[in-house]
C-alpha cells in the first residue's frame, strides 16, 4: 500500500554532512515475519535499560493487531526491557523490570494503528524524568508518565529483537508484522524532527545508535557501530512503506 509520498535517494546525509550508503530498495521492501518463531537480532554497543534518554523510530505493517515490534533484551536471556509494541489496537512502550520479577508498565497512545497498512511509529523516551511522548505517523501523545511499583536497574540490556519479545508471565512470544527503516538514537528527537522522519526526510545523526534501514535485506547496521542484525527465519518483502 502507498502512502502518498515519494520513495527517497539512496543516500541521506546526516550529522556534519557524512553521507551513509542505503540499500537501493530504501523504504520500498521491508523484512516479514511469520508471528510463530521468526525475528532479527543484533547485539548492540548500548545499553538501553533503565534510566535510557533516547529515541526510537521505524516503519510497521502490523498482520496480527498485537505484539511486539522491537524489544531490547538482556544479553543472551530474551527478557525484554525497552519495547514497542501494538496492544489491544494501540501503541504502547513497555518498561519491564527484571527477569526474575513480573513487572511491566505501559504508556499507551490513544489512537489506534490501523491492521495490514504502513505506520511511522516513534517512542522518545526520558526515563530519569518519566516523560514519554508516543507518536503514530507524526501525531504525538506527548507528556505520558508509567504507573510504576518498583524499579530496577539491573540488567546488561543491549540485545535488540524485531518481532520478538520474552514476558515474565507468557513467555517468549513472536509478532506476525513487517518491519522497515528502524533507527534508534541516544537523545529525545522533537516533534519537528518526528514529522521530517514521516514526510521520508533526513535529520541529524546526533547519538545515533544504529540505523537499521532499507529493506534489511542484507540485514546491516548503518549507523556508527555497526550492529548488523542476524537474521532468524525472517523473510525479504518487496512490500515497503514507500511503494
Amino acid at each position: 500500500m502507498s502512502n502518498g509520498i515519494a520513495a527517497p535517494p539512496h543516500l541521506f546525509k546526516g550529522d556534519g554532512g557524512v553521507s551513509i550508503p542505503q540499500d537501493p530498495d530504501f523504504g520500498l521492501a521491508s523484512r516479514s515475519f511469520d508471528g510463530i518463531s521468526t525475528y532479527a537480532s543484533a547485539t548492540i554497543v548500548n545499553n538501553l535499560g533503565f534510566g535510557w534518554v533516547g529515541s526510537i523510530s521505524m516503519w510497521v505493517k502490523d498482520a496480527s493487531g498485537g505484539g511486539t515490534f522491537m524489544t531490547t533484551a538482556r544479553t543472551g536471556s530474551s527478557m525484554g526491557n525497552i519495547t514497542l509494541q501494538g496492544s489491544g489496537g494501540t501503541l504502547q512502550f513497555r518498561i519491564n523490570s527484571r527477569q526474575d520479577a513480573p513487572y511491566g508498565y505501559n504508556v499507551i497512545h490513544g489512537d489506534p494503528i490501523p491492521v495490514d497498512e504502513w505506520v511511522h511509529v516513534v517512542a522518545v523516551v526520558d526515563d530519569p524524568a518519566d516523560d514519554y511522548s508516543l507518536y503514530i505517523n507524526g501525531v504525538g501523545s506527548h507528556g505520558l508518565q508509567m504507573n510504576r511499583i518498583a524499579d530496577h536497574t539491573d540488567g546488561d540490556f543491549r540485545e535488540v529483537n524485531f518481532s520478538r519479545s520474552h514476558n515474565h508471565t507468557w513467555g517468549t512470544t513472536f509478532n506476525s508484522c513487517q518491519v522497515a527503516n528502524a533507527r534508534i538514537w541516544n537523545r529525545k528527537i522533537s516533534p519537528e524532527e518526528v514529522g521530517v522522519l514521516y514526510g521520508n526526510g533526513t535529520i541529524s545523526d546526533a547519538s545515533l545508535i544504529g540505523a537499521w534501514i532499507g529493506n534489511l535485506n542484507n540485514l546491516t547496521d548503518y549507523g556508527p557501530n555497526s550492529d548488523h542484525l542476524t537474521n532468524y527465519g525472517s523473510t525479504y518483502s518487496t512490500d515497503g512503506p514507500f511503494n
